[in-house]
């Protein structure tokens, strides 16, 4: 078992704890999906975790978007959802459109057969993980559930505006005590 940091130390640090736990709660889950969900269902075979991302991304506006939307909105590099797009409409999960507010884009809509394999996707999430958390006894409440989303969108959104910080005011430095060894 893992021997976690005392109160008081994590207070101390508060910002590198979340990002630390994020990265894990992230990594771990990514194992548990690709273990316990993509290898058991034989229609994504083919598909990577990412551009299942890209198509649940997709699936999740009720209007055609964007590359540029989904990269924003799930955190990829804009070149990795150019190629997993691609992927997506060459197997048929996705069509581009004419953007005709920006001719510079396209628009990426969900087929039918993309909204079917996202659909299928979100099930199979559901079931997967309702029975892992029933095995474990782990599983949030309702309440639990819904304050947990509302710290993270809060999170998220904190997150975002530091990641579009160009450059932080000069700020002092403390005085460092240089040791010599001679």
């Amino acid at each position: 078992m893992v021997k976690y940091p005392s109160k008081e130390k994590i207070r101390q640090n508060v910002d590198m704890t979340i990002h630390g736990l994020a990265g894990h709660i992230f990594r771990d889950m990514d194992v548990f999906i690709k273990k316990q969900i993509l290898k058991k269902m034989t229609e994504l075979k083919g598909l990577s975790l990412r551009e299942i991302n890209v198509l649940m991304c997709v699936a999740y506006f009720d209007e055609p978007v964007t590359s540029s939307d989904v990269a924003l909105t799930i955190r990829f590099d804009p070149a990795t959802v150019t190629r997993a797009t691609g992927h997506l409409i060459n197997e048929g999960y996705l069509v581009k459109e004419e953007n005709y507010q920006d001719a510079r884009s396209a628009l990426l809509r969900i087929t039918d057969k993309g909204e079917a394999l996202s659909r299928r996707f979100s099930e199979k999430s559901a079931q997967v993980l309702g029975a892992a958390e029933q095995k474990l006894a782990m599983a949030l409440t309702d309440e639990e559930q819904e304050e947990l989303l509302r710290l993270m969108l809060k999170m998220r959104e904190r997150s975002m505006q530091f990641s579009k910080i160009k450059k932080l005011p000069d700020m002092e430095t403390p005085d460092l005590k240089i040791v010599s060894n001679g």
